[in-house]
C-alpha cells in the first residue's frame, strides 16, 4: 500500500473489516506503522497496531 496515501481519518480494510486509522506511526528504515480503530467504535474492540502489507485502502 502506498504510504502517502494513507493518513489520519482514512478507511481501510482489515480483516475483512472497515477500519479507520486514528494515528501514523513512521519506523526510520521500516514499514510504516498504524494505530486502526473499527469504523463501528461502538463495538468495543481495543485498537490495533498494524503496518501496512496488513491492511488495504478502500477506493
Amino acid at each position: 500500500m502506498n504510504d502517502e496515501s494513507v493518513s489520519v481519518g482514512t478507511i481501510v480494510k482489515y480483516q475483512g473489516e472497515r477500519w479507520v486509522i486514528r494515528q501514523v506511526l513512521p519506523v526510520w528504515n521500516q514499514a510504516t506503522t498504524y494505530i486502526i480503530l473499527p469504523e463501528d467504535e461502538t463495538k468495543g474492540v481495543d485498537p490495533r497496531i498494524v503496518d501496512g502489507s496488513e491492511i488495504e485502502r478502500l477506493s
